[in-house]
């Protein structure tokens, strides 16, 4: 294996040679100590290390993996270094495609459209707790993963409804752009949930969610009321989503706020707890849309003409007014916590 690295890195025989002016004093650390080395380490850094010497070798175990380089392939991963892998980062490695033996893995990434885990390539994986396959066609249900928590399934993920129909311990999920998925009302653990863009999930999908924290539904124009979500302290109902003033009237826990281009939403004065808000572009929220807001630290009115003075958000200490924001100087000058302004392009400020 070693022989096979070198060939493809041969700056990678010049660097052994240097870890081996040193490989006595790694032996002879502790495997705890030469582990903990391993942790600061690279991939590649790891891979070299790992090859001075037989008796390190032997007491090197890799737990966590990300291949940025797509170093690994399968006869590779199967080295005992890898042994106890726990967490596993291939996106996009298409030389990898059964992680079956990998018993103890419970974070694996096999995201990218030319990744090359499929199907039966992780079937007997019982631990993973977190899984990545968006934009991987080769993936179609993970109903096995029975500790799953979180799934990103989104993209050109082939992971469809019945796919999912079994899990129960789903905390977070992202369908963004897969639009196989339109229903996760038995998913009762749920706190975050991407259903951007053209995600098949609609207002129906929803209905039934009661622990919903985050909501991710920009662009998605098939969900227009979360009034029932009643936990829910961040929202991104940007762009076209189908989301609309009368869709959060009763919301009260928000914090977080994201309406860029959203011109259907044009007051958030009840929303008292909010903190982040972006308004930016198109978005219907004017100035008496936020005349009574307090809390605010954060503001994005980019290209957002409609709102021009801010002098009643004490708290604010982040601004972006950038473009063609109505906001002036005489708007902003009474702010005393302000840390972060931008104004690029905005004619107000030349």
């Amino acid at each position: 294996m070693d022989g096979d690295l070198i060939h493809k890195y041969p700056n990678l025989a010049d660097n052994i040679i240097n870890l081996k002016q040193i490989k006595i004093g790694l032996e002879y650390q502790p495997n705890d100590i030469l582990n903990m080395i391993i942790t600061k380490l690279d991939l590649l850094d790891q891979l070299k290390l790992s090859f001075t010497s037989k008796k390190i070798f032997n007491k090197i175990k890799i737990k966590h993996v990300t291949d940025d380089l797509n170093i690994l392939t399968n006869e590779i991963l199967k080295y005992q270094i890898f042994s106890n892998l726990t967490s596993l980062n291939l996106d996009s490695n298409s030389k990898i495609y059964n992680v079956n033996h990998l018993t103890l893995l419970s974070n694996l990434d096999a995201s990218g459209w030319n990744s090359g885990i499929y199907q039966n390539g992780m079937s007997k994986l019982q631990n993973l707790t977190s899984l990545n396959v968006g934009n991987n066609h080769n993936i179609y249900n993970v109903n096995h993963l029975t500790l799953l928590t979180k799934l990103d399934a989104s993209g050109i993920s082939e992971i469809t409804q019945n796919g999912i129909s079994k899990l129960k311990n789903l905390t977070s999920l992202n369908v963004n752009y897969n639009n196989k998925i339109y229903d996760v009302n038995h998913l009762t653990l749920l706190s975050t949930l991407d259903a951007s863009e053209s995600s098949g999930i609609s207002q129906n999908g929803i209905s039934e969610l009661q622990n919903l924290t985050s909501l991710y539904v920009e662009g998605n124009s098939k969900i227009y009321d979360v009034n029932h979500l009643t936990l829910l302290s961040t929202l991104d109902a940007s762009g076209s989503s189908g989301i609309s003033q009368n869709g959060i009237s009763e919301l009260q826990n928000l914090t977080s706020l994201y309406v860029e281009s959203n011109s259907k939403i044009y007051d958030v004065n009840h929303l008292t707890l909010l903190s982040t808000l972006d308004a930016s572009g198109s978005s219907g929220i004017s100035q008496n849309g936020i005349s009574e807001l307090q809390n605010l630290t954060s503001l994005y009115v980019k290209s957002n003409s409609k709102i021009y003075d801010v002098n009643h958000l004490p708290l604010l200490s982040t601004l972006n007014a950038s473009g063609n924001s109505g906001i002036t100087k005489h708007g902003i000058y009474e702010l005393q916590n302000l840390t972060s302004l931008n104004v690029f392009k905005n004619p107000n400020f030349y």
